[in-house]
């Protein structure tokens, strides 16, 4: 028997600090399979990352790759209907141990996977090994989460990226020392909570993406789009509404990417309700919305107590020397650099050059408006506390997500399913709401 069970506010993901679950009801979800039973065990709907659907073995059940396998092919429209609903599901206590079982299990659920990231941020390329072709890590110059500084930037996953995917699938194979959690954030709910005036703003709004990629990067697509030449891939990239043209500063080197993506996205769950959710970086929206986010996680009980007393010393040092803030970047970055020196000191070399941003989100907010948006992702974000070999789906559309300070070399994988389809044209994108089709996958 396959058990998906949902735990509210459960030591797995949680309102820090964890509370405990009441009780449960059982219900089925779908039809049976031979020798496979899938059940819901509950107390009330999912309905955000807070109510975590966790997904483990049954007792009588293989816990082996093959055996999740099985589990996620014979089931794959239910684990859609569950994150339509909740936003994340956790798969735990099954054998995952490398990257390759890593890859198996999830092309079982029969999504397409993406393999184009462009333009990728630094550090973000595939890991190149035999049975790995989509499995990328999460950056390999910089921490993720495990990291001193007090950045804390929920985002949709693939925000600067041409492609942006409907699901994403993490999976642990190392946790860190201390800390090191990943927050959700229920998107659609911190969109209710915003002032109708801030709502109007972010619904009307679809902001400008410019991005600068070195030439040697774009040889990369070649292979994967099938294209000879520079110019018959910028020819591409503008059928999808994407500009693709050589670097004022630097035309020989690099290349500057525009494209425009929709501020505010619309689904609907197995109940038929629309909802309307927030798609962005929340590192554009302002120095005021991430002060406001943070001190509303500290108020929530984030990072109290004696194991955090060296962060929140490091946090107040920043903030009041700007210097030092800057040093901390450095630190979080410095073993990273170890591990792969010859990419990081070729970036010192030879750094690309800016991109040129003309307007933020955070430039149209004003600093009223950043704080509210900060204070009501914080209202609304869980802690994920990771085991090795834990996978957790999340539906891009639905949950914000981001690594959390600790500290220790957490290392996550991860894997991207299927492609929204999302209008970007710089000349064509005047709203920034999108419907997404529910058969968008």
């Amino acid at each position: 028997m396959w058990t998906l069970t949902v735990c509210r506010g459960s030591r797995h993901c949680s309102p820090w600090p964890p509370s405990h679950t009441s009780g449960r009801r059982t219900h089925p979800l779908g039809p049976r399979c031979p020798g496979l039973q899938c059940m819901l065990e509950w107390d009330h709907l999912p309905r955000s990352p807070k109510d975590l659907p966790v997904a483990s073995p049954g007792r009588r059940q293989d816990a082996s790759v093959r055996g999740l396998k099985e589990a996620l092919s014979a089931h794959s429209a239910e684990i859609r209907t569950v994150l339509a609903d909740a936003g994340v599901l956790l798969l735990r206590g099954w054998a995952v141990r490398s990257e390759q079982d890593f890859q198996l299990a999830m092309l079982a659920l029969g999504w397409p996977p993406l393999s184009d990231y462009f333009p990728r941020e630094a550090g973000r390329r595939p890991l190149g090994q035999p049975g790995c072709e989509y499995v990328w890590p999460t950056n390999s110059l910089r921490q993720t989460g495990a990291y001193l500084s007090s950045e804390v930037l929920p985002h949709t996953e693939n925000y600067y990226a041409v492609q942006m995917p409907r699901y994403v699938c993490f999976w642990c194979h190392r946790p860190a020392w201390f800390g090191g959690d990943t927050c959700l954030i229920d998107s659609a709910s911190v969109f209710d909570d915003l002032p109708k005036a801030l709502q109007h703003k972010l619904s009307r709004s679809a902001f400008r993406i410019r991005r600068v990629v070195s030439r040697e990067d774009l040889k990369a697509l070649y292979g994967i789009h099938g294209s000879a030449s520079l110019q018959r891939l910028r020819e591409e990239y503008a059928q999808r509404g994407v500009r693709l043209q050589p670097h004022p500063a630097d035309t020989d080197a690099y290349e500057l990417v525009e494209f425009q993506k929709p501020s505010v996205l619309q689904s609907s769950s197995r109940t038929g309700r629309r909802q309307t959710s927030i798609c962005f970086n929340f590192g554009e929206c302002g120095v005021a919305a991430r002060e406001a986010l943070l001190a509303g996680l500290k108020r929530r009980g984030f990072f109290n107590g004696p194991k955090w007393a060296i962060h929140r010393s490091l946090w107040l040092a920043a903030r009041r020397w700007p210097v030092f803030r800057s040093f901390l970047g450095h630190l979080d970055a410095i073993w990273l650099f170890l591990l792969d020196a010859s990419q990081a000191f070729r970036r010192w070399r030879h750094p690309p050059p800016h991109s040129c941003v003309k307007q933020t989100l955070g430039d149209s907010l004003s600093r009223k408006q950043q704080e509210r948006l900060g204070s009501a992702l914080a209202s609304h974000t869980y802690a994920f506390h990771w085991r090795r070999g834990d996978i957790l789906l999340l539906d891009n559309t639905r949950t914000l997500h981001d690594g959390l300070p600790g500290f220790g070399l957490r290392r996550l994988r991860v894997i991207l399913l299927g492609e929204l389809k999302l209008p970007q044209s710089l000349h064509r994108l005047h709203c920034g709401v999108f419907a997404i089709d529910d058969e968008t996958h």
